[in-house]
């Protein structure tokens, strides 16, 4: 690991009050939490709409099989956990470019026959489908739920998400599912606006804003299933109460193939 350069999965660790992260990660962090502590409140309705889109991919749907593209650190309510709670069938391949995720998510699913990690880079899909651990665990005879929650927004536009998002989606069957994630910069605070572009503008792995027509683009040809594209926050299908304006937000969706 590289601790002196800051890492995105550390950074959003360190958000959602965990502590694996270094002090060059926080200092990322810190000057934006400052300005919006509501930050944090984001990043846990970023993490409850992941953990939603699974119960209900799962429990719903009956869906046993999710690759989950930048999984970040390993957290409470995992994804293989959830999932498995509903159906032990479920298996789950988690994919992150970071050594930090590599660490900790080997350790995490030591046993597990059901779940695999995948050391891949979203910008690279072919090698994230043709690793040994997904060709091994995912039947792409089968859907598929494929999961992009809060990594294309470090897609720059020249490295072409929407064709990364369309080569990795064509690949899967009809009936399959993704759900994405992605901050915006709608209705945003100036003043958090402006010291999130400071302080990520030496960042090795910046993030960039997509508005809501550019984060609709992810789901061409797909279709969008209830409630539609909405802020994390305001996504459920289970009866939750929408959650509060955010100085900063994301725009997320799931959408089913035809």
């Amino acid at each position: 690991m590289d601790t002196t350069k800051p890492s995105p999965a550390r950074v959003y660790d360190y958000v959602l009050g965990g502590t694996d992260n270094f002090e060059v990660d926080r200092a990322v962090a810190d000057p934006i939490l400052a300005h919006a502590p509501e930050l944090r409140d984001l990043a846990a309705d970023n993490r409850r709409f992941l953990e939603r889109v699974v119960r209900h991919v799962v429990g719903d749907h009956g869906i046993t099989q999710i690759l989950d593209i930048g999984s970040g650190l390993p957290t409470a309510n995992n994804v293989h956990q959830v999932a498995q709670a509903i159906d032990q069938r479920t298996r789950v391949v988690y994919v992150d470019n970071d050594p930090t995720v590599h660490i900790q998510a080997q350790a995490l699913i030591v046993g597990d026959e059901n779940t695999r990690y995948v050391n891949g880079d979203v910008r690279t899909p072919e090698r994230i489908l043709n690793a040994p651990a997904t060709q091994e665990l995912i039947d792409f005879g089968r859907p598929v739920a494929v999961l992009f929650v809060s990594i294309l927004q470090f897609v720059h536009d020249s490295d072409d998400p929407y064709g990364v998002v369309q080569h990795i989606l064509s690949e899967v069957p009809s009936g399959s599912y993704v759900a994405i994630a992605h901050v915006t910069d709608h209705e945003i605070d100036p003043v958090v606006h402006a010291k999130i572009e400071e302080m990520y503008a030496n960042v090795p792995s910046r993030f960039y804003f997509r508005d809501r027509d550019a984060f609709s683009r992810f789901f061409t040809g797909w279709d969008v299933l209830p409630p539609g594209i909405t802020t994390v926050g305001d996504w459920t299908v289970d009866g939750d109460p929408p959650g509060d304006r955010r100085p900063m937000n994301a725009w997320c969706g799931l959408a089913r193939k035809p």
